[in-house]
């Protein structure tokens, strides 16, 4: 999702805030750096507990981040609102999901339990920036936030049925 929203982002600044593009980089950094105060406790509070409990919690940040965008309209606000939601569940997720699976893994086979996980998070950039250059080029950015909205409802409506606590 992070980098078909990359693809994406420029399209719907452009088009919807009419933001031009030497001046992206501005709510780009703003908005990693809005996201910051909401990551720092969570990963903190992650490596407390050594628990996943904010896996399904930052899940829904990104849900609820990319329908904000989708929904900002050209509010350039709540399209930023969106954004420092979406990067600080997305951030959470790139930290965490690695960190999960090297505490769970056999130590025999911890080394190649992260080596797919690298392996599946390149593999996910790929797919992601195949589809967002897909959805721009085919039906346009909304279209793009909408069916990656959609999709990312269904990673946490199918995740929410998983117990974080199992075995992988």
């Amino acid at each position: 999702a992070l980098t078909a929203f990359f693809g994406l982002a420029p399209y719907l600044l452009i088009d919807r805030l009419a933001l031009p593009a030497n001046e992206h980089w501005k709510g780009y950094t703003l908005t990693l750096t809005a996201a910051l105060p909401l990551v720092i406790p969570m990963i903190m509070r992650d490596g407390r507990t050594r628990s996943a409990a904010l896996l399904l919690p930052a899940i829904a940040l990104l849900v609820v981040g990319f329908a904000m965008i989708w929904g900002s309209g050209a509010s350039l606000w709540r399209f930023g609102l969106g954004c420092t939601r979406f990067f600080a569940g997305g951030s959470y997720l790139e930290a965490a999901l690695p960190a999960e699976m090297s505490r769970r893994a056999n130590p025999a086979q911890r080394g190649a339990c992260l080596g797919v996980c690298s392996s599946a998070q390149f593999f996910g950039a790929f797919v992601g920036g195949t589809l967002g250059g897909w959805f721009v080029g085919g039906w346009g950015a909304e279209a793009g936030m909408l069916a990656l909205t959609g999709l990312l409802m269904f990673w946490l409506v199918a995740s929410s049925g998983n117990s974080w606590r199992q075995a992988v």
